[in-house]
């Protein structure tokens, strides 16, 4: 973890300004909540001002490359992608003006943070009158990420095997049930985060 975080990630490559990065050139911006008022945005603006293609392009030249199948998939009102392609769509033009300021009663203010809100971690303002958005340079968005928590998913891990090891005496059982609890993690994961 030393060599990954002193040198590798730092003279090498880093796996996280990567990601902001492609989120630049190909213009995705990424909203991350990790409660239910505080989150992490990034700023996917490309210099260009669009990528190749949107959702609803996509969908359209899906439509007409499809040259057979039931006819429902041409019906807008019948098409549950459609509308949540149409959701999606709202909620992207939504989203591009409130970062665009065009709402007055939901603007917000962009800042850094102070010396001491740096080194201990937590803002010292509350949002009374207007949002506020920090400055991260520090890229802190990844602990809400699985990229970066290595460490204590690796302690975690270790402790549950070694409860587990120590309560029934086999290490084999110990082990499956590690894999088994790791998987139902992931899959519960999933589903809180697409549903």
């Amino acid at each position: 973890m030393i060599f990954f975080t002193v040198f590798y990630e730092r003279f090498v490559e880093d796996k996280i300004r990567q990601f902001v990065d492609l989120c630049s050139v190909s213009n995705i911006s990424v909203l991350l909540f990790s409660n239910r008022c505080f989150g992490y945005y990034i700023h996917g603006r490309s210099v260009h001002g669009h990528a190749d293609t949107n959702m609803e392009e996509m969908n359209l030249n899906l439509k007409r490359e499809a040259r057979t199948g039931p006819s429902r998939l041409l019906d807008s009102s019948a098409n549950p992608f459609e509308q949540s392609t149409k959701a999606y769509h709202t909620m992207n033009m939504f989203l591009g003006s409130f970062i665009d300021h065009a709402h007055r009663e939901m603007d917000y203010i962009v800042k850094d943070k102070l010396f001491m809100e740096r080194v201990i971690g937590m803002e010292f303002m509350e949002a009374f009158v207007k949002s506020l958005f920090y400055n991260d340079n520090s890229n802190s968005f990844s602990d809400v990420l699985y990229y970066g928590n290595e460490a204590t998913l690796l302690i975690f891990d270790t402790l549950f095997f070694c409860i587990v090891d120590t309560g029934t005496q086999d290490f084999v059982l110990a082990a499956v049930l590690t894999y088994v609890q790791q998987k139902v993690s992931v899959l519960y994961i999933d589903i809180t985060l697409y549903n």
